[in-house]
């Protein structure tokens, strides 16, 4: 039953966090703040987490692996490879639209460098595998042969 608890606040902490981080960003949200919008104490948010930085990167995480399961599902569905590419291009969009440019800004330019590095890490893994569905596709004529994959793994 304890254990149930624990999972519990930790998902509050979460969900409170990437809320909060998404509309004010990283650097203006306290511990306090996600504490409150979780409904625990300061206390329990250190039960779980030694500070801020270490839920902002799993959730980062958490959403990187979701979006990459998002992407190979839809990559496996037997439709046309243009429906597919824009069906990965409106997923995007949709999970991108409630995000701050202070977060952004807070994520990209001023994070701190294990974020930044977690997002090289995810950056390079998902583009290797989107180069290989193009390669794929390409030699199964979903793409002209004539056309670069290289120019269109720039175009991102």
């Amino acid at each position: 039953m304890k254990k149930k608890k624990r999972n519990k606040s930790q998902e509050a902490i979460l969900q409170a966090g990437k809320s909060l981080f998404w509309k004010y960003g990283v650097k203006r949200v306290s511990v306090e703040e996600i504490s409150k919008e979780a409904g625990i104490s300061k206390m329990t948010f250190y039960r779980h987490f030694k500070n801020k930085n270490e839920v902002i990167e799993k959730i980062m995480k958490r959403l990187f692996e979701w979006g990459l399961e998002e992407y190979q599902s839809v990559m496996r569905q037997e439709i046309p490879f243009a429906q597919k590419i824009e069906q990965i291009i409106l997923k995007k969009f949709e999970n991108t639209q409630d995000v701050s440019q202070e977060f952004i800004k807070d994520m990209y330019i001023n994070g701190n460098e294990d974020i930044q590095k977690m997002i090289t890490e995810y950056t390079v893994t998902t583009l290797n595998e989107f180069k290989n569905d193009l390669i794929e596709a390409q030699k199964k004529g979903w793409i002209r042969k004539d056309i670069k994959i290289e120019l269109i793994m720039k175009m991102r």
